[in-house]
């Protein structure tokens, strides 16, 4: 294996730290998730939608069939068009309901 190949204890620990994150931010105010995080730059809301949609859209197309055995089709994906639904996705929700997607 190269080195470029993560070991599962690494995986683990990301995700915990991804764990911590959805924990930390569940504190925030409201205003400050449709806030953008810096000038020109998407709000946390935004952000937290690009995770959870591109997440989903990688167990879906991917993990979840290697997990059944099922073949991996190649399929050209419009990167742009997929962020903005996602961005979009994270402003239609709630602070409360991402954090809880995000745990999930």
């Amino acid at each position: 294996m190269g080195n470029d190949v993560r070991s599962k204890a690494e995986l683990l620990a990301d995700f915990c730290g991804l764990l911590a994150f959805a924990e930390e931010i569940r504190s925030v105010d409201e205003r400050t998730w449709d806030k953008p995080m810096a000038p020109g730059k998407w709000t946390l809301k935004e952000v937290v939608g690009h995770l959870l949609l591109w997440d989903q859209y990688f167990y879906e197309a991917a993990v979840g069939k290697i997990a059944e055995g099922k073949p991996l089709m190649l399929k050209h994906l419009d990167f742009d068009a997929f962020n903005a639904r996602a961005a979009q996705y994270g402003r239609d929700q709630s602070a409360e309901k991402l954090v809880e997607e995000l745990v999930l």
